[in-house]
């Protein structure tokens, strides 16, 4: 570009005689110019750590959803897999004796149950991952 003195000058480089006090936002950033003004540089920390109050809060909701979600499963299907178990172990025993025809062993679903809990979050947090 050029100027009416005769001057050339890159338009994207020239500062501004008035400085912007405005926050430009790009999505879920925010940037300033580099002519900004002092206004603008606190309205862009104010931004951020609004965004960063944002993102905590989120993960912290996301573990206590984990946690419930656990504690859940474990407080409800554990004491049915625990007494099972000895049931289970005694069954299979005896069902091994067995020659012929051959049965399936088997499993304690309070087990697969109670760990369930545990399995919903870890798929959330892998899923999360990918974005």
């Amino acid at each position: 570009m050029r100027c009416l003195c005769g001057r050339s000058f890159n338009w994207s480089e020239a500062r501004p005689v008035v400085p912007c006090n405005h926050l430009h936002r790009d999505g879920l950033s925010f940037s300033v110019c580099p002519g900004c003004s002092p206004v603008a540089k606190a309205k862009l920390a104010v931004a951020q750590l609004g965004v960063g109050a944002i993102a905590a809060t989120g993960v912290t909701m996301l573990t206590a959803a984990s946690i419930a979600s656990i504690s859940t499963t474990m407080a409800l299907f554990l004491p049915p897999a625990v007494l099972y178990e000895p049931v289970r172990r005694y069954r299979n025993h005896q069902r091994s004796k067995i020659i012929w025809p051959k049965k399936k062993k088997l499993y304690n679903v309070f087990a697969f149950a109670a760990l369930s809990g545990a399995v919903l979050p870890m798929l959330v947090l892998y899923n999360d991952d990918e974005d």
